[in-house]
């Protein structure tokens, strides 16, 4: 019998769990040491998979939940998680999606939040817009991209412009933009998930809004739920 080969996403969790206990520590010298760690982790191709179907076990989700004690980390540490950060959400080949979109936004406020150096908070809000950017642009590359399609009467095929919110990816996209809409438009009435925040979070919200929705094509904003969203 042949030894069963362990797949990346199980690599990943065992490289993961030492890096997450030396940043909730507390100690610099072993956060900036798992800085590293993660940084080296994430470029690395032999730690990357596709189509893995349990969203626990890929790498984004995998990412954030070792980071998830980054607002408590020394603002040095704090930046540097926030660079790699930009890593993942500008990264094709490991795109965020739903709720993680939200625990990773809400990364970036939070830490905006608890920093002391004005370049940690320049470095929060820079990944927030970025990555809300980001979602807005690939939503927007989803709908103007040309369909291919077969004609029934012959082997040729032709290049159709349609609405491709129609499509599986772009509904994804769509649904990521409403959600995070939604989640923002929601802390401005309940407050910020963490009571410490107080009124510092609120600009940063407001700003998510409007680079979303500076982002955002006129397609989209003949969709259902983004209409309800909006009233």
């Amino acid at each position: 019998m042949g030894t069963r080969k362990v797949q990346p996403h199980e690599l990943r969790e065992k490289c993961f769990l030492p890096l997450k206990l030396a940043l909730e520590s507390r100690s610099s010298k072993l956060s900036l040491h798992a800085v590293n760690g993660l940084q080296k982790l994430i470029s690395d191709d032999r730690f990357r998979s596709e189509n893995e179907e349990n969203s626990e076990s890929q790498l984004p989700v995998q990412f954030l939940t070792t980071v998830a004690s980054t607002p408590s980390l020394a603002d040095e540490v704090q930046v540097e998680v926030m660079k790699l950060l930009l890593i993942i959400t500008c990264s094709a080949s490991c795109e965020v999606h739903g709720e993680y979109l939200i625990k990773l936004a809400e990364i970036c406020i939070e830490t905006y939040t608890r920093a002391h150096q004005v370049a940690t908070k320049t470095a929060c809000r820079a990944t927030l817009t970025q990555m809300l950017s980001s979602v807005c642009h690939r939503l927007q590359d989803s709908l103007a991209s040309p369909v291919t399609s077969k004609i029934s009467s012959s082997d040729s095929k032709i290049i159709k412009h349609t609405n491709l919110l129609s499509t599986d990816h772009a509904k994804l996209l769509s649904q990521d933009v409403v959600l995070l809409l939604k989640h923002f438009c929601f802390r401005l009435t309940a407050g910020p998930s963490v009571p410490v925040q107080g009124g510092q979070a609120i600009p940063l919200y407001l700003e998510a809004i409007l680079v979303m929705l500076s982002s955002l094509s006129t397609a989209l904003r003949q969709d259902k739920e983004f209409i309800n969203v909006i009233w």
